[in-house]
């Protein structure tokens, strides 16, 4: 199954072309050349590898592609390497391209990321996609994934789209329909996860912050308390990937050493 068939949103994306679309121009001028509103951010050690291949071999001679209105489809690090080397630059333009075209070439060469689909629906202003990636640049210790599943407004709508109900995949993601939530506790957690990495090294990966935040659904979890316990007793947990068993060690540190059964607190599913 290729890439298209596994992502609904590049179905049908590319429109057809015709011989004249196929003309190849040059110019010397990069100021011509406009960027795609919500296209991926470019990589400049990527640049800064096709400028020295173009100083060491000369010009790339494989054209970039753009629109009518000579917006970038598909060459973006080709125009900045040449714009380094004041290289000539050779394009195709194709009418009726666009960002879905953008997205199902680039598949091609490099697919595009998570991040990639959040800075692009960040750019075209959606709203719940810019808090979302606030979320991750204040929190880069943790991955765009962790920081959607943490935020997300449950109980959607389209919750059939959902693999799993209780977060979001990245086919929601990619498809724009992702919500969220501003009473969500994802920097009260990844405070507490800081905490706790010296002695849970997977204390900061998705599975074990899944975990947590399933806990917090319990109202007698203090997850302040989780950390004490954590710091004084490190060697009582268990490193597994299995999210029932992780959240049965949270539950094992969280009650160690209470000896009133009436005090314990029962997290895991009997």
């Amino acid at each position: 199954m290729n890439n298209l068939q596994l992502n609904p949103i590049l179905a049908d994306a590319i429109p057809a072309m015709n011989q004249q679309d196929l003309q190849i121009h040059s110019t010397y001028d990069p100021s011509i050349f406009k960027v795609l509103k919500g296209n991926r951010n470019i990589n400049i050690p990527h640049i800064d590898r096709l400028a020295k291949s173009i100083q060491e071999n000369g010009t790339i001679l494989q054209p970039i592609v753009v629109n009518e209105n000579y917006e970038i489809i598909d060459g973006q690090h080709r125009l900045e390497a040449a714009k380094i080397c004041k290289s000539i630059i050779y394009y195709i333009k194709v009418v009726g391209y666009d960002l879905k075209t953008a997205i199902t070439l680039n598949i091609n060469t490099s697919n595009w990321s998570t991040i990639d689909y959040v800075r692009s629906f960040c750019k075209r202003d959606y709203k719940d996609y810019i808090k979302l990636l606030e979320l991750h640049e204040a929190n880069k210790d943790f991955s765009i994934m962790i920081c959607a599943e943490l935020c997300h407004v449950k109980g959607l709508n389209h919750i059939t789209l959902y693999k799993q109900p209780d977060r979001p995949n990245g086919d929601i993601i990619k498809r724009g329909l992702f919500l969220y939530d501003y009473s969500n506790d994802a920097e009260y957690i990844f405070e507490a996860m800081r905490k706790i990495k010296g002695v849970i090294e997977e204390s900061q990966t998705t599975l074990f912050c899944r975990a947590i935040k399933k806990c917090l659904e319990n109202k007698n979890f203090k997850l302040d308390q989780f950390v004490k316990k954590c710091l004084t007793h490190p060697t009582q947990y268990r490193k597994s990937n299995k999210l029932n068993i992780i959240i049965a060690n949270i539950e094992h540190i969280y009650n160690f050493n209470v000896k009133n059964v009436k005090t314990r607190i029962y997290l895991s599913e009997k």
